[in-house]
């Protein structure tokens, strides 16, 4: 039986300060999972993501438009139906 190696393919990050207000520096990981690996980056906003329409906040999300994908739950903060859900994809 011969070994398989296993190759990552995706860098998930979690935009979600539910706790601590935290907010992982999106361009620095885009810039990590691109130029190092070669990863699919992937940013958790299901909570976080909405942050980025305050306007005083808007350079903590600086590097979320370079994931290729994004997930967000709009129920969480814009008060929509708790069965909305997006997945964007950039390519």
């Amino acid at each position: 039986m011969s070994k398989k190696a296993f190759v990552h393919f995706v860098w998930w990050r979690a935009q979600e300060p539910r706790n601590t207000g935290a907010v992982d520096p999106l361009d620095k990981v885009a810039d990590y999972s691109s130029t190092k690996f070669d990863l699919w980056f992937h940013v958790d906003g299901a909570y976080g993501a909405p942050g980025i329409l305050d306007p005083g906040k808007t350079h903590l999300f600086d590097g979320l438009k370079r994931a290729d994908s994004v997930s967000l739950d709009p129920h969480k903060w814009l008060y929509v139906p708790v069965d909305a859900r997006m997945f964007a994809v950039s390519r």
